[in-house]
Order: structure tokens, then sequence, then C-alpha cells
């Protein structure tokens, strides 16, 4: 019996990545990576098994507005910065490279669940019927209040009538910095990883 594939997964990405390929995205697929970044997602996955699109902001490619046709693709990759930091103090945010607005009146989650669903809005576009889109992520703690991220996707999925095929959880090596004095909740040490396939809606009834 071969080893089965777990939901939860302690590492990085580039280790959890082949199971979620194993599932759901099969040989000779056409797949974008649309925050390709240094292609750690594929370093030990063999990319030329699919059509492989890599992409990322630089080399000018926004995951919002992307140059594959409409239902092109079988697999889209998705995995922006988790946060908004537009004093500059997080090297990881999308507010610098991807100039999120500043001026909107927004909590900075919400801002950057905002530019989750525009850049997913992208990818359901370019998606073909079944094709499947990974979307990594994770929740946040703002104001002492709990920003369950993973939810509002979730929930963006199933308005867009998505079938919710898993939900992978990576548990990060190591224990995570924190900057404050008193913990008032638990330090998030995890993100997820969804998998939404896009479904026909002229066969299928949303769920």
């Amino acid at each position: 019996m071969s080893q089965l594939i777990l939901t939860a997964r302690k590492g990085t990405n580039a280790d959890l990545i082949p199971d979620v390929v194993k599932l759901y995205i099969p040989e000779g697929g056409v797949v974008a990576d649309v925050t390709h970044g240094k292609g750690v997602f594929w370093q030990q996955v063999d990319v030329s098994q699919f059509d492989f699109y890599p992409s990322d902001l630089k080399d000018g490619t926004d995951c919002r507005h992307l140059p594959h046709e409409d239902e092109s693709l079988d697999a889209l990759v998705l995995d922006p910065p988790y946060i908004y930091n537009p004093k500059g103090t997080v090297k990881q945010s999308i507010s610098d490279p991807y100039r999120v607005n500043e001026t909107m009146d927004l909590t900075t989650t919400k801002r950057v669940v905002e530019f989750y669903i525009e850049a997913m809005e992208e990818g359901w576009r370019c998606l073909a019927v079944g094709g499947v889109m990974l979307v990594k992520c994770q929740d946040q703690i703002e104001a002492n209040k709990q920003r369950w991220v993973h939810i509002d996707l979730y929930a963006w999925a199933v308005s867009r009538g998505m079938v919710i095929e898993d939900l992978f959880v990576l548990v990060q090596n190591g224990v995570p910095a924190s900057r404050w004095p008193v913990q008032r909740h638990a330090r998030k040490n995890h993100s997820f990883l969804w998998v939404f396939r896009k479904k026909n809606p002229t066969t299928e009834r949303t769920s």
C-alpha cells in the first residue's frame, strides 16, 4: 500500500505540494503558478510533466490581471503575501509591491482578503471547467481579534459555486517570533492550502 496523503504536514511549501499534485493535478495539465517567486512550491515536483506557466509580479505579471485566455488552465496556484503593511515594517506584504490602495477605510486584514478575492476572480476566469485552484493563506490576529481569512476565502468559493475539494494544513518548522509582550491568543504557526474546483454551472447545482 502506498503512503497515505494526510491533510496536515510539518515543513515548507516544497514538502506539501507534491502530495497535492498527486491528488489534483494530472500529468499533461496546463498549470499556472501566478505567484511563482523563487519557485519554492515546485522544488520537489518535476514540472516538465505539465504545460507549466510560472509568473510573478517581478516579471510584470500581477495575479489580478493575468495574460491567460478564458477557461484555458487546468490548475492555478495562488500564494501572495498574507499581510498588508503600508508602513513597510514587514517584508512579505502586499501593500508596496502590489500597490494596494492605502486610502481605503478598511482593516488591514480586510484589504488582504479583498486582494485575494480579486486574484481568485481572475483565476476563476482563467480556469477551465473541472480545473482546480490552489490557494495558500493564513489567518491573522489584528487588534487582539481573530481574523479567519481562510473562512472568508471559503465563503467566496461557495458563492462562486466551486467544489471544495480539500483543505491542507502546513505547520511551520520552528517557533514563530512575537513582537508583543503580552499574549492574548495562540500564535499562528500554520497556514492553509485550499483546493477549489470549478464546476459547470449549467450541469451542476451549487451545494
